[in-house]
C-alpha cells in the first residue's frame, strides 16, 4: 500500500477494493471478499487521518466497518463481526452529532442500522446459537430496524425522499420478520414447562 499516493489516487484504490469486496460477497464468498474490504478500510482509514473534517471520507470508513461485519459474520467470527457493524454505527452516529443536518449521513445512519440488524438475524439463525442468545439478538436486531424506520421520516432526507420507497419496504419487511421470529421464540418459551 503507496501511502505516498494523493488523497485522489487513494480514494479510488479503497472505492476499487471495496467494489471487488462487495461483488465477492454478491457471489456468496466472504472468505475472498475480506482481504479487499479490510484493505479498503485501511485506504479508508488513510483519508480519514489526512482529512478528519471530511465527512465523505468518514462516512466511507464507516460503510466499511460495515461490510467486513458481515463479511465476517458470514465466517463464523461473530464477536469481531457483531464489533465492526458496531463501530460502523458509532461512527457514523458521531458525523451526525457534527452535522446533524446532513441527510447523506443521515442515510448512512439508516444503512449502518440494517446492516447491524441483518447481522444480528444472520447469527440468531446459526443452529449453534441458543434460544437465549437468539432472543437477545432478535431483540437488538428489532432496536437497530426500529430506529432505521423512524429516521426514514426525519426532514433531512426529504430531497431523496424517491428514491427511499425501497428502502422503506425493505425494513420495514425485516421488521416484520424479526418481530415475528421473536414472538415464535417468547411463545415457544413461555410454553416451556419451569422445573421445579
Amino acid at each position: 500500500m503507496d501511502q505516498t499516493l494523493n488523497s485522489d489516487k487513494a480514494h479510488s484504490c479503497g472505492v476499487a477494493h471495496s467494489l471487488v469486496g462487495d461483488s465477492e460477497m454478491e457471489l456468496n464468498r466472504p472468505l475472498e471478499a475480506l482481504p479487499h474490504l479490510e484493505t479498503a478500510l485501511e485506504w479508508r482509514r488513510i483519508l480519514v487521518e489526512r482529512a478528519p473534517n471530511n465527512a465523505r471520507y468518514a462516512r466511507d470508513w464507516s460503510g466499511i466497518h460495515g461490510a467486513i461485519g458481515l463479511a465476517q459474520i458470514a465466517l463464523d467470527r461473530f464477536d469481531e463481526g457483531l464489533a465492526n457493524l458496531q463501530a460502523g454505527v458509532q461512527l457514523t452516529e458521531n458525523l451526525i452529532r457534527r452535522d446533524p443536518v446532513n441527510g447523506t449521513s443521515q442515510l448512512q445512519l439508516i444503512e449502518s442500522l440494517q446492516q447491524q440488524a441483518n447481522g444480528l438475524v444472520k447469527i440468531a439463525n446459526f443452529p449453534g446459537t441458543g434460544s437465549v442468545r437468539q432472543m437477545e439478538l432478535l431483540r437488538q436486531a428489532v432496536q437497530s430496524l426500529t430506529r432505521c424506520q423512524g429516521r426514514l421520516a426525519l426532514p433531512e432526507l426529504e430531497r431523496i425522499r424517491p428514491q427511499l420507497s425501497k428502502k422503506a419496504k425493505e425494513i420495514t419487511q425485516e421488521l416484520e420478520e424479526a418481530r415475528s421470529a421473536l414472538a415464535k421464540m417468547s411463545s415457544a418459551a413461555e410454553a416451556r414447562p419451569t422445573k421445579p
